[in-house]
């Protein structure tokens, strides 16, 4: 049985976080001028109540940690004229931004481009056009070469994205995408790290997935008579069950140099190959029923 202490990673905070702009292209270092354009800080934010982490870093952190790129992982560019609801939609945008964002990760960059033309076609759907746009699309191309702009870029779209989802008042809306874009990043987590290995930092990193599932269905509690969200809540239910059968932990008290207590609030959780392997399965399973489409 092994422990898995919790990976602290960047989080964007629905409702209130400005997002920083920082490079999160692991070891790559970028050798021109990087596009240093940011998202302006929104002042009249509503009360933070909701985080979850940025796909970007995520991938950016597997990386780090030696993950390689495994290809046609992603939710094939085609699937998008199947989705025809808002569920589907809503959902899809998510999954694909997480797509997006493995693409720039791992430098996929024939792929980067018709990935963002999908959000713009869902964004247009959405109501959002004004943030995913071709401005936003010429920015990309300018800078498919440096790969920390790119992450950049790809980081502000979805922040973009979300925060004007919530300053429309479509808070329901928002929590589709977010469940999207979090099961296709548990999915491709699971499938870049393939299989079980004591001790490895990129399954901590995945068991980790486990805190931010928990607050998306906190989330989904702010909207208790929209039926998409109960349907999306019971669709995912079984990742989280997964989730929800390892043991947590809470990390013993350390003591400070002066002899007192500290306090934290990291929690363990307990995994082994057979957790993961169940994990790997639900993942996958869920995240079908995510992306297929309704178009025969």
């Amino acid at each position: 049985m092994r422990k898995f202490s919790s990976f602290v990673l960047p989080f964007i905070t629905v409702c209130g976080l400005v997002l920083s702009m920082s490079s999160c292209g692991g070891d790559h270092q970028a050798t021109e001028t990087a596009d240093t354009s940011s998202v302006a800080e929104v002042s009249d934010a509503p009360e933070v109540f909701f985080q979850v982490p940025l796909p970007g870093e995520f991938f950016s952190s597997l990386k780090r940690l030696g993950v390689k790129s495994v290809p046609q992982l992603q939710n094939p560019i085609d699937n998008i004229s199947g989705y025809t609801t808002s569920t589907e939609k809503a959902l899809n945008f998510g999954v694909y931004s997480s797509d997006l964002f493995y693409c720039s990760t791992f430098d996929q960059k024939a792929d980067v481009l018709k990935y963002f033309d999908n959000l713009k076609r869902l964004a247009d759907d959405l109501g959002i056009s004004s943030v995913v746009n071709e401005n936003t699309m010429k920015r990309i191309e300018k800078n498919l070469s440096k790969q920390d702009s790119l992450n950049a870029i790809t980081d502000e779209i979805f922040y973009s994205a979300t925060t004007a989802l919530e300053n429309n008042g479509q808070g329901g809306t928002l929590a589709l995408v977010i469940a999207g874009g979090l099961t296709e990043s548990i999915y491709l987590g699971t499938r870049l790290v393939n299989s079980y290995t004591d001790g490895s930092a990129a399954i901590q990193l995945i068991a980790d997935q486990k805190f931010p599932l928990d607050n998306l269905f906190g989330y989904f509690e702010k909207y208790p008579e929209d039926t998409r969200i109960a349907q999306v809540a019971e669709k995912i239910a079984p990742l989280r069950a997964v989730y929800n059968s390892l043991t947590e932990i809470p990390k013993e008290a350390k003591e400070s140099t002066d002899g007192r207590k500290v306090l934290g609030s990291e929690t363990v959780l307990m995994m082994n190959a057979d957790d993961y392997k169940k994990l790997s399965e639900t993942a996958a399973s869920v995240r079908n029923s995510i992306i297929q489409t309704s178009k025969k």
